[in-house]
């Protein structure tokens, strides 16, 4: 009885897995052994920030409510090697921020809990369903990390990567790398597909609602059919892709282009455009609040609220441009970084929340719990309390 009933449990979670290229951007909870246990297909959702900008959806939002006034620092651990990307934070509150050295596991703390000298890493590592990690370095290699640093898997991919690995629902990882390559790798890090793109150094790829993978590379934007590892459909836009497209739950994409225009799109087509003006640099990507309203931040033009319909709503300018990216907690309150090193928190409607001198760039945010975990140029991790 209790054979066939774990023979049944496992044939229902290999189904789940099996379907993940359909809604390959939710965790399914699948109940195995006793009362209570519970196996994932796919990303499990308690990890705050699975992946670069939240997740396969790349929304930029942060699983939690940022401070609403100036926060206090707990802890700034200076990092050995420049840049930092990250940071990613699991289940367990565990953070996870890649540098030219490598990557470095901390605790909530600030702890250190390993270091692994992979060599360069210039995209952020993800999560897998397992709650291994995944890290692409600068010299092409493509490796499988225990939650303790340890090397489970490696494998050299054909070209270096400058778009960050998407984890689909069912283990696998998509890298984008600059030969114009999309390739598909198992956990075990075999590969399953292969195909080329026909322009442009690619984007890091998202996922959209119906499964697609949706990347861009120079004026194209591809989607990817990871179930048939083929091309389904091709859209030409007006200038080069920067940043990540996001996907909307509705279905809706949204792509920020080199000359400042956010396009509206999906598979059929573009639904609207419009022209913010001004210019988009490398490393900007936008933010979607829950509401469907966009953040983005155009240095000439300062943070911009864009309705779902493309109207603009307001625009916060400072002294100084902003740049890079932003991100966009559960509450709509916008995180956005300016050329002088400040933080800056804005509330929905665009009010300055309070500001943070830093008087350095900022690479990234993320909320882990009871924190706010920043990524600095310094190079350096912050953890600042949210209450």
């Amino acid at each position: 009885m209790r054979r066939g009933l774990a023979l049944a449990t496992l044939r229902l979670a290999t189904l789940l897995l099996l379907l993940g290229g359909t809604r390959a951007s939710q965790a399914l909870p699948v109940p195995v052994g006793r009362v209570g246990t519970h196996l994932y297909a796919g990303i499990d959702p308690r990890h705050p920030m699975p992946a670069d900008r939240g997740g396969p959806e790349r929304t930029g939002r942060l699983r939690g409510v940022l401070p609403s006034s100036e926060p206090r620092v707990l802890w700034d651990l200076a990092l050995d090697g420049a840049h930092p990307h990250g940071p990613i934070v699991d289940a367990e509150g565990r953070i996870v921020v890649a540098t030219t050295n490598g990557v470095l596991g901390l605790s909530r703390d600030g702890e250190i809990r390993f270091d692994q000298r992979l060599g360069p890493v210039d995209v952020t590592p993800a999560l897998l369903p397992s709650g291994d990690l995944v890290v692409v370095t600068r010299d092409r290699t493509l490796s499988v990390l225990s939650v303790d640093g340890e090397v489970r898997a490696q494998v050299t991919i054909p070209a270096s990567a400058r778009a960050a690995p998407l984890v689909l629902a069912d283990g696998t990882v998509l890298i984008a790398a600059l030969d114009r390559s999309v390739t598909l790798y198992e956990t075990s890090l075999t590969e399953r597909f292969r195909l080329m793109l026909d322009e442009g150094s690619p984007t890091t790829p998202s996922l959209a609602p119906s499964g697609r993978v949706v990347v861009g590379a120079g004026t194209s934007i591809y989607f990817v059919d990871p179930g048939r590892g083929v091309v389904t459909s091709r859209m030409t836009m007006a200038a080069r892709a920067v940043g990540p497209a996001i996907a909307g739950s509705d279905g809706t994409l949204f792509q920020l282009l080199v000359d400042g225009t956010v396009v509206a799109f999906d598979e059929d087509g573009i639904r609207w455009q419009q022209a913010l003006g001004g210019r988009a640099y490398e490393g900007t990507a936008m933010a979607l609040a829950s509401d469907g309203t966009l953040r983005v931040a155009i240095p000439t033009i300062g943070v911009v609220c864009m309705g779902p319909e493309g109207t603009v709503r307001w625009t916060f300018t400072t002294d100084a441009p902003f740049y890079g990216t932003v991100a966009v907690d559960e509450e709509g309150n916008a995180l956005a970084v300016d050329r002088r090193g400040r933080l800056t928190i804005l509330d929905p409607s665009g009010a300055l929340r309070f500001r943070v001198e830093l008087a350095v760039p900022v690479a990234a945010a993320a909320i882990a719990p009871g924190l706010l975990i920043v990524a600095t140029d310094r190079p350096a991790v912050m953890a600042m309390a949210l209450r």
